[in-house]
């Protein structure tokens, strides 16, 4: 092997990292843009669903406060959970398969007939361990995977 043909092999793998970096910093910014807009969305539909559940089910102010504050409790606790499970290596397949979780969450709201369908609703929506961390960017820390040579 020449010396020219060894440059060109370097720089070739040096812009493929390049490529694999940039495209790893792409990835996180466009799930972190995803967490922050569904974050927002599904709080604010929480609060604007609080008066339709208060006239459905007959509900007070007490149960209406329990029902927000058990999705927020509940986010909260998990949170610490999400953040520990982040800096693990399996953590990206883990965490793809929770917004099912938090979407069956919201199906078993728009099904509830009583007020402990509907906690047991908003405990399973506000669990999921991708609900619950704060940046989603805190993945592209974790090492990737090294490719086969």
């Amino acid at each position: 092997m020449t010396a020219a043909s060894g440059e060109a092999v370097d720089r070739d793998a040096s812009l493929a990292a390049k490529c694999e970096e940039h495209r790893a910093a792409g990835v996180a910014c466009g799930a972190h843009a995803l967490h922050d807009g569904y974050t927002d969305l599904i709080t604010d539909l929480i609060v604007v669903m609080l008066p339709v559940w208060r006239a459905e089910f007959g509900l007070g102010y007490a149960e209406l406060g329990l029902l927000r504050g058990l999705y927020t409790g509940t986010m909260a606790t998990f949170q610490v959970t999400a953040a520990l499970l982040a800096g693990r290596p399996g953590a990206p397949a883990v965490l793809a398969k929770a917004p099912p979780l938090a979407g069956l969450g919201y199906c078993i709201a728009g099904a509830s007939v009583s007020f402990p369908l509907l906690l047991v609703a908003l405990f399973v929506g506000g669990s999921a361990p991708a609900r619950s961390i704060r940046s989603p960017s805190r993945l592209s820390r974790a090492p990737l995977p090294a490719r086969a040579r």
